[in-house]
Order: C-alpha cells, then sequence, then structure tokens
C-alpha cells in the first residue's frame, strides 16, 4: 500500500512538473509584457517632463546655442590669422606657401560659415547675389547686337512683363528670407555677453575676450545693414507699379502684329527693295557690257574656246560678288545695320559651308571651263546611248537628233567619272529612224514606231514589241530601210558538175533579171542587181550563191522577195530538168567488213 501510495505521489508531481513546463514560457512571457509596460509608464512622465524644461526658455537656448557656436567660429578666424602673420614673418619657403594658400581657403570657409549661423540663410541664397559668371550667350549677343536690338524692339514689352513679374517673385521670395535673417540677427544683438572660456593655447596666441566680443557686435552690426529688407520692399513697389503700367497700356495682338508690318514695310522693306534695286542695277549693267563685248566685238573670237568659257566663268563670278557688295554698300549708306548684320551672317554661313563642298566645286568648275574629261562639242555615251555634248554649265545639255525628244538636261556633278571625244565626219548618232524596217539578232523583224532615250517600239503585223534603247542598241539592229542584200544559197545534185561553173550560174543569173525585170527597170528600182556565182562543193551538193541587191524602199518586202527568190530558183531547175539534192549519209565498209563479203560467181 505504501509503495502504490509512493508512486500516486510521484505521478502527480510529474503531472505538476508537466504543467509548469507548459505555462514556464507563457508566465514568461507576461512578466517581459508587465516589465515593458511599467517602463514605458516610468520613462514617458521624464521625457515629457524634460521637454517641458526645454521649451520653457526656447528661444533663448538657440540663441546662445548660436552665440557660442559663432565664437567659435571667430576664435578660429583669429588663430588663423595670428598663424598667417607669424608664417608671412618667416623665411618664405614652398611648404609656407601652401600652407598659407590653405589657411585662407579656411578662412573663406568660416565666413560663409559665420554667415549662414547668423542670417539662419543657406549658403546658396547668400552666394547668389555675388558676381555673375562668365556667360557666352553675352559675348554672342555683343557680337550680334544689331539682330539682337532689332528682336529686343519687337519683343521689349512682352521681356519687360516677364521679367518684372519674375523680379516681383523674386523679390518676395528674398524679402520674406531677409526677414528671417533680421529677426535672427536681433534676436543674438539682443543677448548680452556670453561667459567665455580661453583655452591656454588661445591664451598664448594674444586672444581676448574683448577682442571676440568686439568683433562678433561688429559682424553682426554688418549683416544687419545687408540684410536689411526697407530697401528690397521699395524696389518691390516700383517693380508692380511699372507691371501695373505695361499691363494697362498693353496692345492686342492683332494691332501688334498691325504696327510691326506697317513699321516694317515703311523702314525694312523699303532699304530691302532699294538693296534688290541695286544689286539687280549692277548685275544687268555688267551682264549687258560682258554680253556687248562677247556679240557685237572681236575680242572673244579671238581668244581659244576653253578660254573662252574661262573667261565668262570668272566674269560671271566677278558680276555677282560686285553686285552683292554694291547692295549691302547701299545698306550702308541707309544705315540698316540689321539686315546688313543679317547678310553678313549669311554670306560667312554660305562661305563656310563653301568649305566643305570645295574639292567638288573644283571639280566641276573644271567641267564648266570646259578643262575635264568632258568638253562641248564632242560626243559622250550616256546610258548605253551616244550623245552630242552641245553645252557644259551649271546644267548640261546634251543632244541626239535621231531620237524623239532626244535632248538631255543633267546636272553638271552627274558627269563625274565619264569622258567625251571628238566627232567622226558624217558619225551615225543611232542605227534607226523612225518608220525604219529592222532585223534584230533575235530574229525580231518590225518597223520602228518610235524611239527615245528611254524606249524603241516596234511593231509588224499590228502588234508592238518593246525594247529598253539599251537593249535595243545590244541586240545589233540591222536596218533595212537604208537598203539591204538577199543572200541565199542554192544546191545541185553532183550531176551537172561539169556545167556548174560557167553555165548553170549564167542560166540562173538571166532567168532572175528576166523575172524581176519590172522590179529593176523602175526609177528608182526595187532590186538593183542581181548576180548568181558557184560557191562551193558541199557533202552532197554542189552550191550556187545568189546576190539580190534592194533598195531600202523594198524593206518592208523582205521576206516576200526572199520567198519569191526561193519560188523562181525552183522553176529554173524545173524547166532545166536539174536535180535538187537531200542531205545524203554515205556509209565506208571497213577492211575486214570487205574480207567477209564473198564475191559472188
Amino acid at each position: 500500500m505504501a509503495q502504490k501510495t509512493n508512486k500516486r505521489k510521484v505521478i502527480t508531481f510529474q503531472r505538476k512538473y508537466l504543467f509548469l513546463e507548459k505555462i514556464f514560457p507563457i508566465y514568461y512571457l507576461f512578466v517581459f509584457i508587465i516589465f515593458f509596460l511599467f517602463s514605458f509608464f516610468e520613462i514617458r512622465p521624464s521625457y515629457s517632463e524634460n521637454n517641458n524644461q526645454t521649451n520653457s526658455h526656447p528661444e533663448i537656448s538657440v540663441l546662445e546655442k548660436q552665440q557660442q557656436q559663432l565664437t567659435q567660429i571667430i576664435k578660429r578666424k583669429l588663430l588663423l590669422g595670428k598663424e598667417i602673420e607669424k608664417l608671412k614673418k618667416s623665411p618664405i619657403t614652398k611648404e609656407t606657401e601652401e600652407r598659407i594658400e590653405e589657411i585662407q581657403q579656411s578662412l573663406g570657409t568660416l565666413n560663409i560659415n559665420l554667415e549662414t549661423l547668423a542670417t539662419q540663410i543657406q549658403e546658396e541664397k547668400i552666394q547668389l547675389n555675388g558676381k555673375p559668371e562668365f556667360s557666352w550667350m553675352d559675348e554672342l549677343r555683343d557680337i550680334t547686337k544689331p539682330i539682337l536690338m532689332a528682336l529686343r524692339e519687337v519683343t521689349e514689352k512682352p521681356r519687360k512683363i516677364d521679367t518684372l513679374k519674375s523680379k516681383i517673385e523674386s523679390l518676395n521670395n528674398q524679402i520674406s528670407s531677409y526677414e528671417i535673417a533680421r529677426g535672427n540677427l536681433d534676436n543674438l544683438s539682443k543677448l548680452g555677453p556670453s561667459a567665455l572660456t580661453l583655452t591656454d593655447e588661445e591664451k598664448e596666441a594674444g586672444i581676448r575676450t574683448s577682442d571676440i566680443e568686439k568683433s562678433l557686435k561688429e559682424k553682426l552690426e554688418s549683416l544687419e545693414k545687408k540684410y536689411d529688407p526697407e530697401v528690397l520692399r521699395f524696389d518691390l513697389e516700383e517693380s508692380e507699379k511699372q507691371l501695373t503700367n505695361l499691363l494697362s497700356s498693353q496692345k492686342s495682338l492683332f494691332e501688334f502684329g498691325t504696327s510691326f508690318i506697317t513699321e516694317f514695310v515703311q523702314i525694312r522693306g523699303r532699304n530691302l527693295f532699294i538693296a534688290f534695286v541695286t544689286f539687280c542695277l549692277f548685275w544687268g549693267t555688267l551682264a549687258g557690257i560682258f554680253w556687248f563685248v562677247k556679240t557685237k566685238t572681236i575680242l572673244m573670237e579671238k581668244l581659244s574656246p576653253h578660254f573662252r568659257k574661262f573667261i565668262s566663268a570668272a566674269y560671271n563670278v566677278f558680276n555677282i560678288l560686285f553686285s552683292s557688295l554694291a547692295s549691302l554698300f547701299s545698306l550702308y549708306i541707309l544705315n540698316d545695320w540689321l539686315i546688313l548684320s543679317i547678310l553678313i551672317l549669311i554670306f560667312i554661313g554660305i562661305g563656310l559651308g563653301f568649305r566643305q563642298v570645295l574639292p567638288k566645286f573644283l571639280k566641276e568648275l573644271r567641267l564648266i571651263l570646259n578643262l575635264g574629261t568632258i568638253r562641248e562639242g564632242e560626243r559622250m555615251i550616256w546610258n548605253g546611248v551616244p550623245w552630242l555634248v552641245q553645252e557644259i554649265g551649271v546644267i548640261v545639255l546634251l543632244r541626239n537628233p535621231r531620237l524623239q525628244g532626244g535632248m538631255l538636261r543633267l546636272m553638271v556633278g552627274e558627269l563625274h567619272g565619264h569622258h567625251s571625244r571628238p566627232l567622226v565626219h558624217e558619225e551615225e548618232w543611232f542605227p534607226t529612224k523612225c518608220d525604219d524596217w529592222v532585223i534584230l539578232s533575235d530574229d525580231t523583224y518590225g518597223r520602228v514606231v518610235k524611239q527615245t532615250s528611254e524606249q524603241v517600239v516596234l511593231e509588224n503585223l499590228a502588234s508592238k514589241k518593246y525594247y529598253s534603247t539599251q537593249n535595243f542598241l545590244s541586240m545589233s539592229p540591222l536596218n533595212l530601210s537604208t537598203g539591204y542584200r538577199l543572200v541565199i544559197k542554192f544546191g545541185l545534185d553532183y550531176g551537172v558538175q561539169s556545167r556548174i561553173c560557167e553555165e548553170l550560174p549564167k542560166i540562173f543569173e538571166e532567168y532572175l533579171k528576166t523575172h524581176f525585170q519590172e522590179k529593176m527597170e523602175k526609177d528608182p528600182p526595187d532590186i538593183i542587181s542581181i548576180h548568181v556565182h558557184f560557191d562551193n562543193a558541199g557533202a552532197s551538193s554542189l552550191n550556187l550563191i545568189i546576190l539580190a541587191k534592194v533598195n531600202g524602199s523594198c524593206a518592208e518586202d523582205f521576206y516576200p522577195l526572199k520567198w519569191e527568190l526561193n519560188k523562181v530558183l525552183v522553176q529554173i531547175c524545173n524547166e532545166n530538168q536539174l536535180v535538187i539534192p537531200f542531205t545524203q549519209l554515205t556509209v565506208s565498209p571497213s577492211n575486214d567488213l570487205k574480207a567477209m563479203i564473198k564475191p559472188t560467181v
């Protein structure tokens, strides 16, 4: 029983222990939360209490802190000043010069920090009132002053309004900043002298508290004068009055445009018209003088064509330059510096741009002066077609008298890389004319309906075939309209070998002439001549050659004449019992084959 009781106690203790293990983390979490809350409520009153103590006299404590910082800056300045004096009295070395430069930079930084701390204005706003930086726009404005002055006249009132608005906004911002600075400076001035403590180093340097207080007082007084907002308020009132007056007298857009156009026509327009008339008068006068010398005298005819071309181009350049200078001089007399400046800038821009294209211009100038690879009066090939170089200038004129619309206008720069050659007497410009009959290398037969620099059109039996001009020339056209020769080879059997050289050619020729007698006796004759000759001995026939020279007027009858000739040749064979052979295959047996064949008895 005792053992059972002890076991029950042990089990009960184990259960309690397990229960404590389960709740122990919760217990500790509960204790931590209570400790945190107690700490929060314990610290919070002390923080608010200190905060209240701090804010009981906020203005005095902040100003005192600023005063202490200012005195520290002044102490530092005095120490650096003493150090500069000692360095200047000592021998000058590279190290002393570098140290003096470093101290001067530090003094500049201390002055800016002191002013920023005393006025409570940011450093950027303090430096904004300093000297303006160098601006290349100002220099450019001086160079182009007449043009800018004209633009200023046009936009004077809108710019004044915009400037006054910007100035008023800037003054308002500056006044608010000055008021803050002035209030802070007044508060610093009202404070009594603070208890200053000097270090041993400062005492050894000869710095006294009276010097610090005096320097601080002088600096604050100078800053009070510098940051006086009353001057800015006066400037603000004047700017507002000017803005009100300008807005009340501002014209409408229509009135402004009308007055501007009227003024421009009366002054600038008149001056431009005078300058233009001056240019035209000088250019016309000089051009007329050159025309008179060129056409009414023999001076230009004595010169070579190349030198004549050079003189003409040089005179034209001189004429343009002199006329331009005359128009600029007229603007100078009229005292119109605006238009004069604009024209000078335009000429300068043209000169700068001309520098980039100078190499190309020199090449073109050589062609214009007839000194290049292409010259006037010579023959050149352009796109596979021959052309006569009629005139070379800025525009080059090419002419082909055989083509419809046979003139091309090209820019002189397009002729780079081409060449021309002198003309040959009675040289053809194109193998055909319109209404000529031709045969091409692909056996196309037809009449030329149209031929231009781009295409050639052939017509036969109401159908048309189109060729590009370059392709047409590459197909070696045979022009029948200038006259042609019909050539026919006719073979006879070897049975007439004894007659083929003399007798048969005469028979054939007389028969053909008799048959075509009417065509040969016309004036002019359709068939000029007919000749028959023995040509050669072929593999299976003896060949005659028939040559019929036909007038170009019968170009349309090319194939009918050829057919009729062949027909007549067959009729001659029929009437004279002549055999027309056909192609035969001759087989020659070998020696072995001959030995195998036994002769019959």
